[in-house]
C-alpha cells in the first residue's frame, strides 16, 4: 500500500469529527495513525478515549439522561485513573484523552493533578476538556493549560449560555484564549438506551473502531452513549486496556458495527451517528 492510500485510509477512519479539530490537530493524529500503520501493518488502534472521572453534572439537558435519571455522585479512584494512563503509556498512545463522559469534568477538583499525570506519562497525546463552560474562567483555564490541556471544547446547551465564561472569552484577546472552541449544540441526539426513540435506520457506525469510553467504575463500554453501563466488554480494574481492545468479542463488535450489523439494543435504538 503506497503512502497516499495509507493517508486516505487513516483519514477515513479518523474520529473525532473534523469540526472539532483544526488542521494542526488533524495533522498530529493522522501522522500518528500513519506511523502506527507503518509499525504494525494495520490501523487497529483507537484515536480517542473518554474517561469518566466524575459522575457529577450541574446541568440536566433534556437530551441527556441526566435530566431523567439521577446517579450517585462518584469519583473515579485516582489509582484506577492512573492505571488506565499507564495502560495507554504501554501502547505508546498519542491520540486524544478526554476526561469526561456524562459528568462535568471541571467539577472534579483533582483535574489539574490528573491532567499533569497524563501529560507526564503521555507527552505526545492530545488532552481535551469537554465542558458546559459554567466553571471555566481565566484562572481555571490557565491552570489546566499549564497542566497540559491542548483544547477546551465548550458547548452551549439548549440556548443556555455560560454567561461568566463568555464574558471573559469575548473580552480576552486571541492569545489569552488559545485552544478554546465555543459551539452551540443545535441538535437533540437520541442517547442510545437512555431514550425511548424509534428504531433508527443507521447504515454503519465507526465509533467503536475509534472511540473508547470508560465509565467511573472502570467499565469498558460498548459506546459512549451507554449511560447505565449495561453493555460492557471489559473491566479495566483487572484487565489491561490493550487486552480488552484486542479481545475477540470487541474486535467482532467493531467489524459488525462498521458493516451495519447491530445486535445490541443500544445500537438498534441509536440515532446519534450515521
Amino acid at each position: 500500500m503506497n503512502l497516499e492510500k495509507i493517508l486516505k485510509k487513516a483519514s477515513l477512519s479518523l474520529y473525532p469529527t473534523p469540526f472539532e479539530l483544526n488542521s494542526h490537530e488533524i495533522d498530529k493524529i493522522l501522522l500518528w495513525r500513519t506511523r502506527y500503520f507503518l509499525r504494525k501493518g494495520n490501523f487497529n488502534i483507537f484515536s480517542k478515549i473518554e474517561i469518566e472521572t466524575t459522575t457529577e453534572c450541574n446541568r440536566a439537558c433534556s437530551y441527556c439522561p441526566n435530566s431523567e435519571y439521577k446517579r450517585e455522585k462518584r469519583l473515579m479512584p485516582e489509582e484506577l485513573f492512573k492505571k488506565i494512563i499507564f495502560d495507554l503509556e504501554v501502547m505508546d498512545y498519542v491520540g486524544v484523552v478526554a476526561p469526561h463522559l456524562y459528568g462535568e469534568p471541571l467539577l472534579d477538583t483533582r483535574l489539574p493533578e490528573l491532567i499533569s499525570f497524563t501529560r507526564q506519562k503521555l507527552p505526545r497525546a492530545r488532552i481535551w476538556i469537554y465542558s458546559n463552560g459554567d466553571y471555566l474562567n481565566e484562572e481555571v483555564y490557565s491552570r489546566l493549560r499549564e497542566s497540559g490541556v491542548n483544547l477546551f471544547i465548550v458547548t452551549g446547551h439548549e440556548g443556555r449560555k455560560p454567561e461568566k465564561f463568555l464574558e471573559w472569552f469575548e473580552k480576552s484577546v486571541k492569545g489569552e484564549r488559545k485552544g478554546i472552541v465555543y459551539r452551540r449544540l443545535g441538535i437533540k441526539a437520541n442517547r442510545g438506551n437512555a431514550s425511548a426513540g424509534e428504531y433508527c435506520k443507521m447504515q454503519r457506525c465507526i465509533i467503536p473502531s475509534n472511540n473508547v469510553a470508560v465509565n467511573v467504575e472502570g467499565k469498558f463500554l460498548a459506546c459512549c452513549n451507554d449511560f447505565f453501563g449495561e453493555f460492557v466488554f471489559g473491566d479495566l480494574r483487572n484487565e489491561s486496556l490493550s487486552q480488552v481492545w484486542c479481545s475477540k468479542d470487541y474486535q467482532d463488535f467493531r467489524i459488525d458495527s462498521r458493516k451495519g450489523k447491530f445486535y445490541l439494543d443500544i445500537c438498534k435504538k441509536c440515532g446519534f451517528y450515521v
